[in-house]
């Protein structure tokens, strides 16, 4: 039986295919994939089947699908399907999606072969599944059964290949690209091989297919690793990679255009940052140590992901003054960072000013005391106050530079995007989605600006307070959209873990965010996040932890800090704290009805009933059940704990 791609069943004594009914197809996938290859009692099956009837229409239903199912098997002599009184089961019979579980963990090149032959295509493909007992189920079975495939080839493709025949390879490559084309690692091995038989066009034709592809269908570029693998195969002499020699010259062969977009001033590009090493002064602990926490400022300014960063060691070879001229024009640097290691009194200091690369002219300066004995987690304060300093002065650099030349680069666009989240208001939301989305057209892998359109649109979702599902298919969308652009992208793995907190995907949300944070430690604002994933996740005390370090980090925060402070605050009962935090607000009336129910909830009745009142100004469709149908909350004492305040406060 075949149930990856159209349904069928084949005899293999005469060779044909047998007239199967289609819902005998969707009681197989139900008994391999949700039963576990278990029996299922027969009025389960029936309800999964035709979840639109009732009981008794679907047992009737089932009962004749049966008795079809019987007839077929009783005219060709073998048995698929098995069934007594109560119960329903699958005989032994050989089914393809059995068998793909068991290739799938052997890597071997006769089950990746065996495993592409069977793939023949999505789970039941022709079959509507709509009026299942969950309409998303069969879509759900359907992506995992084709992210199995995936791994199981991309795997396999990804390992080292000297021991492995190039045409296996070949087919494996071909076969996932017509699976998924946007996996980038069967370009990859086409790309490989192609250059290690001197097929130099077919290298080239593949490159440009999987370019075309990305930026078609998905408006973002491959990695840069394709790119520098297609030209690092160019460059090579065909035998360097293997293969026999071509009477192509590779030098000739055509380079494709740069997918990086060029400094000029039609197309702007991110701001390039060179920090530069203090003078040694004959070295010792406090310039080891000024060099190691200047490495670790680099770093920082890379995990913004809106800066193109030099290395270290390439701006430290430029000694203390930096590039100038015609070494500046080059390679786009725009600011250089100029530091010196002081010392009074026996104290050190870090000064570091930063200048305008072309003018030389001090935007900032400012200066750092550090000792080589620093615990390490001050080390790493110190670090991260540093970044931020540089951040924001750049940022106002960037903005005084457009304001004055009118000249919006994708990185200014996006700060300007950002600005206008400032408050929690629908306007500036909007206002901040539409200067991201001219960010991303100047620049369509821009990943800050796509995490910042999934941004808007969750917080669009949630002062609508509607539960519109298209507004988060929208921002999960955008969010990995985010993380094709660059795939250690802190915010657009931040900007999933909201999807998934949002769709009450508890544990895959915390899990993502844990990943955002082990990328970006110090990201306030993903941390404040992070503590509201907590806080409906139903951990409290944790979400508090996370929001009072986020507001050391951005210690002038914007509202949604205050919001989810006071939310937190109001869970563990702390109704005073929490309408202090929610008071402290630029704009307040998002929160308005968890002010309501904390001054409810200390039976301020009558100051419960005026904030009660100006949240059914402003949204006089309010009601606490579908507010708190929206809301994902893990706890069911957490949810009643928000009715019994909201109830309390007057509201229906």
């Amino acid at each position: 039986m075949a149930l990856l791609g159209p349904g069928e069943v084949r005899d293999n004594l005469v060779g044909g295919g047998v007239a199967f009914p289609e819902k005998g197809f969707a009681l197989a996938a139900y008994l391999i994939l949700e039963r576990a290859h278990a029996a299922a009692r027969r009025d389960e099956a029936a309800l999964f089947l035709w979840n639109e009837h009732e009981r008794t229409k679907a047992v009737a239903n089932f009962r004749s699908l049966l008795a079809r199912i019987r007839r077929v098997q009783n005219e060709t002599g073998f048995e698929l399907v098995s069934a007594d009184r109560e119960y329903v089961w699958l005989t032994p019979a050989a089914v393809d999606v059995r068998r793909l579980r068991e290739l799938a963990a052997d890597q071997s090149t006769a089950a990746i072969r065996e495993l592409c032959e069977i793939y023949r295509g999505d789970l039941l493909e022709d079959f509507d599944g709509s009026d299942l007992e969950s309409g998303a189920w069969l879509r759900t079975q359907r992506a995992a059964l084709r992210d199995l495939f995936v791994g199981a080839v991309t795997r396999f493709l990804e390992r080292e290949q000297a021991d492995l025949e190039s045409a296996e390879i070949e087919a494996a490559a071909q076969k996932l690209i017509s699976v998924d084309p946007y996996q980038e690692a069967p370009y990859r091995a086409l790309m490989r091989i192609y250059a290690a038989a001197g097929r130099l066009r077919d290298l080239e034709r593949i490159y440009r297919a999987c370019r075309s592809r990305f930026e078609q269908d998905l408006g973002v570029r491959p990695d840069g690793t394709i790119l520098r693998l297609y030209r690092e195969l160019l460059s090579r002499d065909p035998e360097d990679v293997g293969g026999p020699t071509t009477s192509i010259a590779v030098k000739t062969w055509p380079e494709p255009p740069i997918l990086e977009r060029p400094s000029s001033p039609t197309t702007p590009r991110p701001p390039g940052i060179c920090v530069l090493m203090p003078p040694s002064s004959g070295g010792g602990p406090a310039f080891e140590l000024a060099a190691a926490l200047l490495e670790d400022v680099t770093i920082g300014l890379c995990r913004q992901r809106t800066f193109a960063v030099f290395a270290p060691f390439t701006a430290w070879q430029l000694g203390s003054d930096g590039p100038e001229g015609d070494f500046v024009q080059k390679h786009g640097i725009d600011y250089v960072v100029q530091t010196r290691i002081q010392e009074s009194g026996g104290d050190h200091f870090l000064t570091a000013k930063l200048l305008d690369a072309n003018s030389r002219k001090i935007s900032w300066a400012d200066r750092f005391a550090f000792q080589s004995g620093d615990p390490r987690q001050s080390y790493h304060n110190l670090s991260h106050r540093i970044v931020a300093s540089l951040s924001e002065e750049i940022s106002n650099a960037e903005i005084d530079r457009y304001r004055r030349d009118g000249d919006a680069s994708a990185y200014v666009a996006y700060l300007l995007g950002m600005r206008a989240l400032a408050t929690l208001q629908l306007p500036g939301i909007r206002s901040a989605r539409a200067l991201f989305k001219a960010s991303v057209k100047q620049d369509r892998g821009f990943a800050p600006a796509l995490g910042g359109l999934a941004r808007t649109l969750h917080m669009e979702w949630l002062l609508l307070a509607r539960g519109e599902p298209e507004l988060l298919h929208q921002a999960e969308v955008f969010s990995r959209r985010a993380l094709d652009a660059d795939p250690e992208c802190a915010d657009g793995m931040r900007e999933l873990g909201l999807c998934f907190l949002y769709t009450g995907q508890f544990d895959e949300s915390l899990e993502a965010f844990a990943e955002a944070e082990r990328r970006n430690p110090q990201h306030a604002d993903l941390l404040a996040d992070y503590a509201d994933a907590l806080s409906l996740g139903g951990q409290p005390a944790d979400a508090l932890k996370k929001i009072d370090h986020a507001t050391a980090l951005n210690p002038l925060c914007p509202d949604h800090y205050r919001w989810y402070q006071g939310t937190i605050q109001y869970q563990l009962e702390q109704y005073e704290a929490a309408i202090v935090a929610l008071s402290r607000m630029g704009d307040s009336s998002p929160a308005y009805k968890l002010i309501a129910a904390c001054w409810a909830m200390l039976g301020e009745t009558s100051k419960a009933r005026d904030y009660a009142r100006k949240v059914l100004q402003i949204y006089p469709e309010f009601t606490v059940g579908k507010w708190l149908s929206m809301i994902p909350i893990r706890d069911g004492a957490l949810r009643r704990h928000y009715e019994q305040g909201l109830r309390a406060a007057g509201f229906n």
